[in-house]
C-alpha cells in the first residue's frame, strides 16, 4: 500500500498504537518516574498510565514490568479501571509463568481500591487454582486469602461461583481450597460477620441441593458446624433435614447398589455430630432398624461396609432415640444379634471346631441393644426381655471366648 492508501482519521490513536509498540523497558521507567514524582497531582498524567497499560503488549520483558506499576497508581486513574484489570487478567493467561505470577500478586492490590471488583476478582483467582505449577499455585491461594481478609462475602462470591458453574477441575480445586484454607479461618472471618456467614450457607445449601459426591458431601458438612449461626436448634434441625436428602432416606433401600451404600454412610457419618448436638435422630435410625438392617446380608461385604452401618447404628442409638423409635428399633437390632450370635460350643469335645463369631459385629449390635434398653428401661409399660436378651448373649459371646483361648 502506499501512503494515500492510509486513513490518517485517527492519527492520534494510529501513532500511538505504532509507539506503544515499540516502548521499552527504559520507556516503562521513565513512566514510572513521571507517575511516581507527579505526588498529589498524579492523576493528571493519563497518558503515562496508559502507556504502562498498552506496555502489556509489547514484549515480555515489559510485560514482566508493568503489572507492578499498574496496581499501585490504579487507584488514581478510576476512568481507566476496567482497562486495567482487564490488562492484569489477560496477563494471567500468559505462557510465561513469570508474567502469570507477577499479573496475580497485583490482582488483590486492585481490589483495595476497588472492592466492587473482589467477587470477579476471586472467580478469576479460583479458576487459576488449576495450575499445576507449585509456586504459582501458592501465590494464587495467597492471593484468594488476601482477598477474603478485605471483603469475605466478596471472596466467597468467587469461589461459590466456580463451585456451582465451573469445569470439573475448577469445581474440586475450589472444594479442596474451601476445606484446607478456608476452613481454619471461619472463626476469624464469619463469625463476626452474620451477613457473610448468611451467605456461605446460603451457597452451601444450593451446591447440597445438587448431585454432589460423598466425599464433597462430607467436606460441607465438616464446614458447617464451624459457622456460629448453626449452633441453634433449629439450623441443627436444618441441617439434618439436609442430610436425610442426600442420603435417600426417603427411597427404597438397594442393597445391592453399593455407591448408594456407600453414600448413606458417608451422609450419616457427617451428621453424628448433630445427633450428638440434640438433632432428633429419629428418622435416620428408623430408616436404618426398617430398611438396611433386614437387608444386611445383601449387603456387600467389602471395605468393612457392613461394619461401618452396625457402627453407625451404634452411634445413632446413643444419641438418645425417643421411645416410640426405640420400640420400633429394638427388634430388627435383636434379630441380627441373634444371626451373629452362636451358641456356646460343647467345650467336652476336643474335635468341636471355633464357630466363626464375627466379634466386632456382635459388639456393635450388643452396644445398640443396650442403648437402645435404656431409654426406655424405666418406662413401666416396657419389659425386660430385650435386656434379658442382651445379657445372656454377652454371656455366650464370653463362653466363646473363653473356649478358643483354651483351645489356642
Amino acid at each position: 500500500y502506499g501512503i494515500a492508501d492510509i486513513d490518517f482519521t485517527n492519527c492520534d490513536s494510529f501513532w500511538r498504537i505504532e509507539w506503544v509498540d515499540m516502548s521499552t523497558i527504559e520507556d516503562i521507567y521513565k513512566h514510572y518516574e513521571v507517575l511516581d514524582g507527579a505526588g498529589d497531582s498524579v492523576s493528571k498524567h493519563e497518558d503515562a498510565y496508559v502507556s504502562l497499560l498498552a506496555a502489556c503488549k509489547a514484549g515480555d520483558g515489559q510485560k514482566r514490568l508493568a503489572p507492578s506499576f499498574i496496581s499501585k497508581f490504579f487507584k488514581h486513574f478510576p476512568k481507566f479501571a476496567d482497562q486495567a484489570i482487564d490488562t492484569l487478567l489477560d496477563l494471567c493467561e500468559e505462557d510465561d509463568p513469570t508474567i502469570r505470577k507477577l499479573s496475580i500478586k497485583g490482582l488483590p492490590r486492585l481490589c483495595q481500591d476497588m472492592p466492587e471488583q473482589v467477587a470477579r476478582i476471586s472467580d478469576v483467582l479460583t479458576q487459576l487454582l488449576q495450575t499445576e505449577e507449585q509456586t504459582e499455585l501458592r501465590i494464587v491461594r495467597e492471593a484468594l486469602l488476601s482477598l477474603l481478609k478485605l471483603d469475605v462475602k466478596g471472596s466467597l462470591a468467587g469461589v461459590f461461583s466456580q463451585i456451582l458453574q465451573g469445569v470439573e477441575t475448577s469445581r474440586e480445586q475450589a472444594i479442596k481450597f474451601l476445606h484446607r484454607f478456608v476452613a481454619p479461618l471461619i472463626p476469624q472471618l464469619l463469625h463476626c460477620n452474620k451477613e457473610a456467614e448468611e451467605y456461605f450457607l446460603h451457597e452451601t445449601k444450593k451446591v447440597l441441593a445438587e448431585d454432589v459426591t460423598g466425599e464433597e458431601f462430607q467436606v460441607f458438612m465438616a464446614l458447617l458446624p464451624k459457622l456460629k449461626i448453626m449452633s441453634s436448634a433449629p439450623a441443627t434441625e436444618e441441617l439434618t433435614e439436609m442430610v436425610a436428602s442426600q442420603a435417600g432416606l426417603t427411597e427404597d433401600f438397594q442393597a445391592e447398589d453399593s455407591d448408594r451404600v456407600h453414600k448413606l454412610i458417608s451422609c450419616m457419618k457427617s451428621a453424628i455430630p448433630f445427633f450428638q448436638k440434640g438433632a432428633s435422630v429419629s428418622t435416620a435410625l428408623l430408616y436404618i432398624c426398617t430398611s438396611v438392617l433386614p437387608a444386611f446380608e445383601k449387603v456387600t461385604d467389602k471395605d468393612d461396609v457392613r461394619l461401618n452401618l452396625l457402627q453407625l447404628v451404634a452411634e445413632m442409638s446413643a444419641c438418645r432415640p425417643p421411645p416410640e423409635t426405640v420400640d420400633v428399633c429394638t427388634p430388627s437390632v435383636y434379630d441380627l444379634l441373634m444371626v451373629y450370635c452362636p451358641s456356646p460350643p460343647e467345650m467336652k469335645s476336643e474335635e468341636t471346631e471355633a464357630p466363626n463369631l464375627q466379634f466386632s459385629f456382635v459388639e456393635c449390635l450388643l452396644f445398640s441393644l443396650h442403648q437402645l434398653c435404656k431409654v426406655v428401661i424405666l418406662l413401666p409399660s416396657y419389659h425386660s426381655h430385650y435386656l434379658q436378651v442382651e445379657f445372656a448373649c454377652l454371656c455366650d459371646c464370653r463362653v466363646v471366648v473363653s473356649w478358643m483361648e483354651m483351645k489356642e
